[in-house]
């Protein structure tokens, strides 16, 4: 991040687009679904403690950082079951500090990637893809998408920390070089 300039293209509705489906469970842990590619995070004890909104947005993130390279110049429609992520993320604000937080690390990732996320709401009983990952239901997902690569793909290990640190402001050089060394592997 340290040689981004802060400017960003803008993405041109006409251009291309892909999509994924991501979800979270207050309890067990998050997930998300591209193509045949996919995820899953079991929350550790400082993700479990945050509110669902918060936990709703964390695989958004994590599917923007794994994938956002082979999204770069396209429109990305991400589909949550979250309203109020749903809002976060069009309106690109939240009163929430938490939700703040996550929201500036997605956009430095979008903006730095170059893509751009539209998000849209899909209704709980129709997420069920994301929703059998979110809950580690693994015989379901893999039944309900039978295409699915049999592996996840990798996350960074230190992502969700870096996500979590509300200690580092994004803006500082700690949370640049602890950007660098795990979303940009430099």
């Amino acid at each position: 991040a340290s040689h981004w300039n802060g400017t960003s293209v803008f993405i041109d509705g006409s251009r291309d687009s892909t999509t994924f489906t991501s979800d979270s469970s207050g309890n067990w842990g998050c997930g998300a679904w591209h193509g045949n590619k996919w995820f899953q995070l079991e929350w550790d004890h400082r993700a479990a403690k945050l509110h669902i909104a918060a936990k709703e947005l964390i695989p958004i993130i994590i599917g923007a950082v794994i994938w956002g390279q082979e999204w770069q110049g396209k429109n990305v429609k991400v589909w949550c079951d979250n309203t109020a992520v749903v809002a976060c993320l069009k309106t690109r604000y939240s009163k929430d500090s938490t939700l703040m937080q996550l929201l500036r690390c997605l956009f430095f990732v979008e903006a730095f990637l170059q893509f751009r996320l539209r998000a849209f709401h899909i209704a709980g009983a129709n997420n069920e893809l994301a929703d059998a990952l979110s809950r580690n239901e693994m015989g379901i997902f893999h039944h309900l998408n039978s295409d699915a690569d049999p592996y996840p793909s990798p996350i960074p290990s230190s992502l969700l920390q870096l996500l979590l640190d509300t200690s580092l402001d994004w803006t500082s050089p700690a949370w640049t070089r602890q950007f660098n060394s795990t979303v940009l592997r430099e």
